[in-house]
C-alpha cells in the first residue's frame, strides 16, 4: 500500500487534481476492502468480484484501470493479469423536454437563482459544472465581446479556449460588472477568493429534480444535452455547436 500512495504523490503535480482525488479515492476503498489480507493475486481477485456484485459496470472498469496503473507501475502489474475488464454500455444523461424545461425553469429561478444561473452557463455556454463552471472568475466573463474564456488552468484539454454568450443570456450576467475580476462567480459562501465545493450545485439540483419526479437519468448534465438539441431544433449551424461545444470532432457532437 505505501508503494501505491507514494507513486500517487509522485504524480500528483503532473495530475489534474480529480485524477488525483479519483485515484488516491479509490485506492483507500481498496485498502480499506484489504485491511490484514495478504496482498497477493487471490485476494485482488477477491476484491474484483466483490465490487462486480456491489457496484456497477462503469466503476468496476474504473477500479481495473486505475489498480493496474498503479500495480504495473511499482512492478506489480502481474497480479492482474487474468482480470480483465467487463462490457460496459455507458448512459447518458437524458435531455429535457420542452415542458419539463418551463417546469424545471419556474421551480428553480424561484427556489434558488444561484443554481439558475449556474444552470443557464450550462446549457448556453455548456462549460463543464464541476470541473471548469465553478471556477470560473468575474474577469472571465468579457461582456464587450460576448464571450467567456475558459482557462487552460481549468479546462478538459489544459487549452485556454473561448465560447460565445448568446444575447438571450448575456442580460444574466449585467450584475457581474459590481464585482472584482479575481472573485469567483460561484464563489464559497462567506469568500469570494474561494470557488464553492466541487459537488455543492449537483446535490441541490438533485434535490430538486428528486422532489419533481425526475429519475437518476436526469442530471445537471442533462441541461448541456438540453442545449445542443434545443440549438439544433431551432436550426443552428452544426460547425458552430461543435465550437461552443469544444469538441475536437464532428462524432463527438453527433453522439
Amino acid at each position: 500500500p505505501q508503494l501505491l500512495l507514494a507513486y500517487v504523490e509522485e504524480c500528483k503535480p503532473r495530475w489534474r487534481k480529480k485524477t488525483y482525488q479519483t485515484h488516491t479515492s479509490k485506492l483507500n476503498v481498496f485498502f480499506e476492502w484489504m485491511k490484514e489480507r495478504p496482498f497477493d493475486e487471490i485476494n485482488i481477485r477477491a476484491f474484483f468480484r466483490h465490487l462486480i456484485t456491489h457496484r456497477s459496470t462503469g466503476t468496476y472498469n474504473d477500479y481495473m484501470s486505475i489498480l493496474r496503473k498503479c500495480l504495473t507501475a511499482i512492478g506489480q502489474g502481474d497480479l492482474m493479469t487474468d482480470l480483465k475488464k467487463v462490457k460496459s454500455y455507458a448512459t447518458p444523461a437524458k435531455y429535457f423536454q420542452a415542458y419539463q424545461v418551463k417546469r424545471l425553469k419556474s421551480a428553480i429561478s424561484d427556489r434558488d437563482q444561484e443554481l439558475w444561473l449556474f444552470v443557464q452557463f450550462i446549457y448556453y455556454c455548456f462549460i463543464r459544472p464541476g470541473t471548469e463552471l465553478r471556477l470560473l472568475k468575474v474577469g472571465d466573463i468579457h461582456l464587450d465581446d460576448k464571450s467567456i474564456r475558459v482557462r487552460g488552468d481549468i479546462s478538459k484539454n489544459r487549452k485556454t479556449e473561448y465560447v460565445s454568450i448568446p444575447a438571450p443570456f448575456l442580460p444574466q450576467l449585467a450584475h457581474l460588472t459590481r464585482l472584482d475580476p479575481i472573485e469567483y462567480i460561484f464563489p464559497k459562501p462567506g469568500d469570494p477568493t474561494k470557488p464553492m465545493g466541487m459537488n455543492t450545485m449537483r446535490r441541490r439540483h438533485r434535490m430538486i429534480l428528486r422532489e419533481m419526479g425526475f429519475t437518476t437519468e436526469y442530471k445537471l448534465y442533462s441541461w448541456k444535452h438540453t442545449g445542443a438539441v434545443n440549438y439544433i431544433k431551432n436550426g443552428g449551424n452544426v460547425k458552430q455547436l461543435q465550437i461552443q461545444l469544444r469538441h475536437h470532432s464532428l462524432d463527438q457532437v453527433d453522439q
